[in-house]
């Protein structure tokens, strides 16, 4: 359930209604919506249904890719809807992404019980959205997503838009990778196809029992950082000597539950688990 709401100088919490939503309400801290305000939309839905809400600033999308993963008229089985607008059209889908080789949608395994998730069988199956200009983000950069690690000792690729064989390298979220220790989450980012200019940042070791919320961020030339459940888990820069100072613009696709290391599509170190609620962000 769409709707779209500008709260220009008004005051006070403000109630916004939409079919199959209800008690829509938009606060700020002052009650003034001024520029410094934080802002909270709260609702209740009905029918069994979810609500998925899309952020702007000055009307440019604050989600670059926005995958609940809870599945659009009751199936993901063949594509994954991106509920983001990154191409601030007023169309959704802008990155959809397809489903390869069986990654099995679970319409109610996903971290609250009631959501969707997809299980990856660490064998050859991921989710795949191709280069797009609103994937293509060149300075501050944040992922995020949910996962249930069912192994955490052999490497595994997360989530990422990146291909170290065909030099086509951008960031890259993922496990127990050969310069970080198992059971730790993995973050690269360069500003260069190539590995030049290239860092990597290694997490404090993450555990397989139960659903981990996981946010990457990356500012640069300041600061790359690991969130694990709400904590800052960034262990230690493992590889370069600085913080590079924007993203590659790799002609890659973003991939979910693999890596690629000389392909167009992810061809090795599939990822063994669920995965839900991806997103990424053009900010911190």
């Amino acid at each position: 359930n769409a709707g779209s709401y500008n709260p220009t100088q008004c005051t006070g919490a403000q109630t916004m209604s939409w079919d199959g939503i209800d008690s829509q309400v938009l606060t700020s801290d002052s009650g003034y919506f001024i520029s410094d305000d934080d802002l909270t939309a709260s609702y209740t839905v009905n029918n069994g249904t979810h609500g998925i809400v899309n952020w702007f600033k000055n009307s440019t999308p604050f989600l670059a890719l926005n995958l609940p993963m809870d599945g659009e008229n009751g199936d993901e089985g063949s594509q994954v809807t991106d509920f983001s607008d990154a191409n601030d059209d007023g169309i959704l889908n802008d990155n959809d992404m397809t489903v390869i080789n069986n990654a099995v949608w679970l319409g109610s395994g996903g971290r609250n019980g009631d959501t969707g998730a997809f299980e990856f069988d660490g064998a050859s199956d991921y989710l795949w959205a191709a280069d797009s200009t609103s994937l293509d983000i060149s300075g501050e950069m944040s992922v995020e997503f949910w996962a249930y690690f069912d192994d955490t000792s052999s490497n595994q690729g997360i989530v990422g838009k990146y291909d170290h064989g065909a030099n086509q390298r951008s960031w890259l979220v993922k496990l127990s990778g050969a310069e970080c220790n198992s059971s730790e989450i993995q973050f690269y980012a360069t500003s260069t196809v190539t590995s030049d200019n290239q860092a990597i940042y290694c997490s404090d070791p993450v555990i397989t029992n139960g659903w981990h919320h996981v946010v990457a961020t990356f500012q640069p030339s300041t600061s790359m950082k690991i969130y694990i459940d709400g904590v800052d888990e960034t262990r230690a820069q493992v590889l370069g000597t600085g913080i590079p100072s924007g993203l590659a613009n790799s002609n890659r696709g973003v991939a979910i539950g693999g890596q690629n290391t000389s392909s167009t599509y992810p061809d090795t170190n599939w990822f063994d688990g669920k995965i839900d609620l991806v997103r990424i962000y053009p900010h911190e």
